[in-house]
């Protein structure tokens, strides 16, 4: 029983970590194409600028918080994330998952690099 708990929990950070990459993705994006300003956008969130400042160099947040820059993000932004974010934090978990190389070289991409929002043509 411990065993299938912690598997469950394993996959639940698995998820967080994936989708966490995926919405840092999107921001910067945001911020190089268009300029937005990354204080703006944490302060409607109730994000401080050093936790913002560490979320944006790998230190993950919460599912809450998350669900709440999403919603920035689509009402402040006209970013729809919701079915293409779903898709791709359920792939990256997957892929993630069963193969680190696949996720690896999906982050050295030049689609990743170049922040490609046509992601979807590398991963499938």
């Amino acid at each position: 029983m411990s065993e299938k708990i912690e598997g469950t929990l394993r996959d639940f950070e698995l998820t967080k970590q994936c989708r966490n990459d995926f919405l840092r993705y999107v921001v910067e994006i945001l911020v190089e194409r268009y300029h937005i300003n990354k204080s703006s956008l944490f302060r409607e969130i109730g994000v401080k600028s050093q936790f913002a400042y560490h979320w944006l160099n790998g230190k993950n947040m919460s599912h809450n918080k998350m669900n709440e820059l999403e919603l920035v993000l689509s009402d402040l932004y006209g970013v729809l994330l919701d079915d293409e974010l779903q898709y791709h934090t359920n792939y990256i978990a997957k892929i993630k998952k069963e193969s680190g190389k696949e996720y690896n070289k999906w982050k050295k991409s030049e689609a990743y690099k170049h922040k490609d929002l046509r992601v979807t043509d590398y991963l499938g």
